[in-house]
């Protein structure tokens, strides 16, 4: 397992895990929120727990030693960043976007000038807060308390994930203008495959030049500025292999293999007379 595809993994354990809960909400639609808000409070509880119990640090230090060892002995990389356990809020996360998405779909609710400024302040406050706020927490002589160190692993993960899912329920409600056409235009779509098969292969390529040195070399601004020009080409070429031979004929693959499903009406306008009904008795008890 490539140390950069760490969350592949935790995503295919978390996957499983969420057809169980969409099973469990397919099964109760009537109590979805309910189901989905107890998923999200599990998963912002089990980080808290790990973390408390074992007294992890705040954060994870990228010391050299621990890159030099590839993270392998480090606790909070091993048992706090990559276990799908302590992930489940961000999935959780992803699942409430997603019905929200569904359940709102044929209606706008981004109708007033602040609803678009509340939009905007919130996909890029809460991500960047979580990275800001990390920044002092990096100083060797800060000692977090242990409540503190969980409480902070827990909800920065759960914060950083809110926002993006903000992000994606108001593009789904066509808000973000220019940001919204970027996402959207297909020559951008086609870069980001591109750039994701060169994140999955640059590190290899420089771990290879790094083993492959024999002896100590001295290291100025200009050299190190060739190397990483010199990686960045290869990380192209063999990414971009790696793209149209790989990538975008599984993905084709997969659409022929798995096409998409008829909507069953009967189901959908199911589902739709049980949220009326349920809006209904809310609006009732008020």
């Amino acid at each position: 397992c490539m140390l950069q595809t760490w969350y592949l993994a935790a995503d295919t354990q978390l996957f499983v895990l969420s057809l169980v809960v969409l099973a469990i909400i397919w099964n109760h639609k009537n109590r979805a929120p309910i189901i989905l808000g107890t998923f999200l409070g599990v998963g912002l509880a089990v980080p808290v727990i790990v973390n408390y119990v074992n007294d992890y640090n705040i954060l994870l230090r990228q010391y050299p030693e621990n890159l030099y060892k590839i993270m392998l002995e480090v606790p909070e990389w091993l048992y706090m960043t990559i276990p799908g356990h302590t992930n489940i809020s961000g999935f959780a996360i992803g699942l409430i976007v997603g019905y929200v998405i569904y359940k709102y779909r044929n209606r706008k609710l981004f109708t007033r000038t602040h609803h678009h400024v509340l939009w905007w302040v919130t996909t890029f406050g809460l991500p960047l807060t979580v990275v800001y706020v990390g920044i002092p927490l990096y100083d060797d002589e800060y000692v977090a308390t242990p409540f503190g160190a969980a409480l902070y692993v827990s909800l920065g993960k759960a914060a950083y994930g809110l926002g993006m899912g903000v992000a994606c329920f108001g593009l789904s409600q066509n808000v973000g203008w220019l940001l919204r056409d970027a996402v959207m235009l297909p020559p951008l779509q086609v870069l980001g495959r591109l750039t994701y098969c060169i994140y999955l292969v640059h590190v290899a390529l420089i771990r290879i030049r790094s083993g492959q040195a024999r002896s100590k070399s001295y290291l100025t601004v200009h050299t190190f500025a060739i190397q990483s020009c010199g990686d960045l080409i290869l990380g192209y070429v063999i990414g971009l292999v790696l793209c149209l031979f790989v990538e975008m004929p599984t993905s084709a693959l997969q659409k022929l293999m798995m096409p998409k499903l008829k909507k069953d009406s009967k189901n959908v306008n199911d589902l739709q007379m049980q949220n009326g009904d349920n809006d209904k008795v809310v609006e009732t008890n008020i």
